[in-house]
């Protein structure tokens, strides 16, 4: 279960679109919206956005040395 802290990917782009939990919201709805706070080591950083939880899946940080493989592939469009 995702919690504030957690750090996730987006399942839609879960090569370059990494980062934390930073809050936990409960909707009208009655279900829990999740606010994403990208990487900051990342190129192309998004600003904070919330999603609901099946649009994330926890993940290890990655490690300094594998940010910057990632964000040598951002810049060559790859």
């Amino acid at each position: 279960m995702l919690q504030k802290g957690s750090y996730v990917r987006l399942v839609s782009a879960p090569n370059t679109r990494k980062g934390t939990i930073a809050d936990v919201v409960i909707g009208d709805d009655g279900k829990a919206q999740f606010k994403f706070h990208h990487d900051e080591r990342f190129k192309d950083t998004l600003p904070d956005f919330y999603r609901p939880e099946h649009d994330f899946e926890e993940c290890d940080r990655p490690s300094d040395g594998e940010v910057e493989l990632i964000n040598k592939l951002i810049e060559h469009g790859s």
